[in-house]
């Protein structure tokens, strides 16, 4: 049996050999490195990521020689047994972890007795790593084990969680009389508002048997009672939703819609869904941020829908805030959608606005993707915002196109969904089909406060398609729908609705807006666009906006 090397990260740092002698690391630089390494997915990052982590306030030429500095000086320590604990080429550095016993969460009393995970390893100046220091420490902090009831301990060491999502009942009492095309559509409706909330990780649907009478067993139990009521007589249908509390009978949602019969099936079935994505919407809000925290998994999932408006804020601040908010659910509660989200801030924090490290979230956000499908690989929504990653960040449009289909095969009518696949379209040059998906994603997500962005990509797919008059209109009333207290525009809708205004000549309007954009992104202009991949889908969108910029005199 081969004899590795033991890396203890449980408080002090300390790196041993096969014997258990103690191998003295003197740079702190070099022994952060060894720990980013140890967390990571199979033990590798890349050089790029590195210096950014650890020499981030020093030009690139400088941080490069500091990474080659520090990575000699632990070949130099790690000579003879030991050599090949670490593999380093140009691109990147691996830590090999079949070679290295990893001791850095721990379990029971020893992870609560051994001191602050890396203690005295904090760095200060350099934000990428404290704050990769900050979500470590809050993850081992959420992951100590607080339940010592039987087979506690098997549950922990197989990994599974206990299923700890709140369970919706739903009823559905359909009244018809002979309405053409409406039999069928209380099902349809009673379907939607199950994958909607099956689709937020926070909820668990069960349907009652309606052949069964007596009281229910404790297998049974839920938290929630929703009954879905219809009515259709003639040309109307009329759909009423009441969710109350199991125990205490409290109402949570009382919403009813009527939509008129006889015309497109499509654009009833549109209606519809936009009805039952609002019931969720409120019925999670209603039940998640207005109710006092009662354990930790209530407390996930009111840090998802916090971290959520954070992200949308439209406040850079709160943007780089929710990173840690959401690492503080996951610690929480695993959920395949919550590591979804994460994956998904990746394209906030891309924006040069934001002021974050978009190599470094590209590295973590390919991790988020894999454990979230690992997670959950059926979740439609969960599928569909990594779609928009692949194909937003990485430009793996192959990637984006199957999990979208995946996503598709699950029924899924998440408004994210479609603004994926706008998106996806869009940026391989389908104005049409991504037109029409972001009409549909506009309709769905209607009330929720992030509505601006699908009236954003509205703008974007005008002005790429030439309608530079469509597009100032659909600019104009996604920054009408932006939320209060913002600090700064969204910055796709300043991009191609000033772009627009400047081909529709109206310089003085186009050049107030790049201005908003210069005040967090210097570099904005046309020449350094052009040089720079930047966050622009393909070339003719650089062209469109980097012309526009000139013209203007920027």
């Amino acid at each position: 049996m081969q004899l590795i090397a033991r890396l203890t990260l449980r408080g002090i740092f300390r790196l041993e050999d096969m014997h258990g002698r103690q191998i003295a690391v003197p740079s702190k630089k070099a022994r952060a490195l060894l720990a980013i390494l140890a967390f990571s997915r199979n033990g590798e990052r890349s050089r790029a990521s590195l210096q950014d982590m650890l020499w981030g306030r020093c030009e690139k030429t400088e941080s490069q020689n500091s990474l080659r500095r520090e990575l000699s000086s632990l070949r130099a320590l790690l000579a003879g047994d030991l050599a090949d604990l670490l593999h380093i080429d140009r691109e990147t550095v691996c830590l090999r972890l079949d070679r290295c016993d990893v001791d850095a969460l721990g379990e029971g009393e020893s992870a609560q007795t051994n001191g602050t995970l890396l203690e005295g390893l904090d760095i200060a100046g350099e934000e990428g790593f404290e704050e990769w220091l900050r979500e470590r420490r809050s993850q081992r902090q959420t992951a100590a084990p607080r339940v010592t009831s039987p087979g506690a301990d098997d549950t922990r060491r197989s990994g599974a969680q206990p299923d700890r999502r709140l369970v919706v009942s739903i009823g559905l009492d359909a009244w018809h009389n002979g309405a053409v095309g409406a039999m069928i559509l209380p099902e349809l409706f009673r379907q939607a508002v199950i994958s909607g909330l099956e689709e937020t990780g926070c909820f668990r649907v069960s349907v009652p048997d309606p052949a069964r009478n007596g009281p229910r067993s404790a297998a049974d139990a839920q938290d929630l009672d929703l009954l879905i009521k219809t009515e259709s007589a003639y040309d109307t249908l009329a759909v009423a939703i009441m969710c109350v509390g199991s125990t205490n009978r409290d109402v949570m949602v009382s919403m009813s819609t009527v939509v008129k019969l006889g015309g497109k099936t499509l654009a009833l079935e549109r209606d519809l869904q936009a009805f039952a994505t609002n019931c969720v919407d409120r019925l999670l809000h209603r039940n998640i941020l207005s109710l006092d925290a009662l354990d930790d998994s209530h407390l996930s999932r009111k840090r998802l829908l916090t971290a959520t408006a954070q992200m949308f804020s439209l406040s850079p601040s709160d943007v780089r805030t929710s990173r840690a908010t959401l690492t503080e659910a996951n610690g929480l509660s695993r959920q395949g959608i919550f590591h979804a989200w994460r994956a998904y801030q990746a394209v906030f924090l891309y924006d040069r606005s934001h002021a974050y490290d978009y190599r470094l979230t590209i590295e973590e956000c390919k991790d988020d993707m894999r454990v979230a499908m690992d997670l959950d690989p059926f979740n439609g929504a969960a599928l569909s915002l990594c779609a928009h990653v692949h194909a937003f960040l990485l430009q793996d449009f192959t990637t984006a196109g199957e999990y979208l289909e995946k996503a598709r095969q699950t029924g899924t009518q998440n408004v994210m969904y479609y603004d994926a696949f706008s998106m996806l379209n869009f940026y391989t040059g389908r104005y049409s089909e991504a037109r029409a998906a972001a009409k549909k994603a506009e309709i769905l997500g209607k009330n929720l406060t992030f509505r601006y962005c699908f009236a954003t990509s509205l703008c974007m797919i005008e002005a790429m398609s030439g309608d530079f008059e469509a597009a100032a209109r659909e600019g104009r009333r996604a920054l009408a729908l932006e939320p209060g207290g913002r600090e700064i525009s969204y910055p796709p809708t300043l991009r191609y609705y000033g772009a627009a205004l400047a081909h529709l000549g109206l310089k003085d309007e186009a050049r107030e807006l790049f201005g908003q954009l210069r005040t967090k992104d210097p570099d904005i202009a046309s020449q350094k666009i052009r040089n720079n991949f930047g966050p622009f889908p393909n070339p003719r969108s650089v062209e469109l906006i980097g012309s526009a910029l000139a013209s203007v005199g920027l």
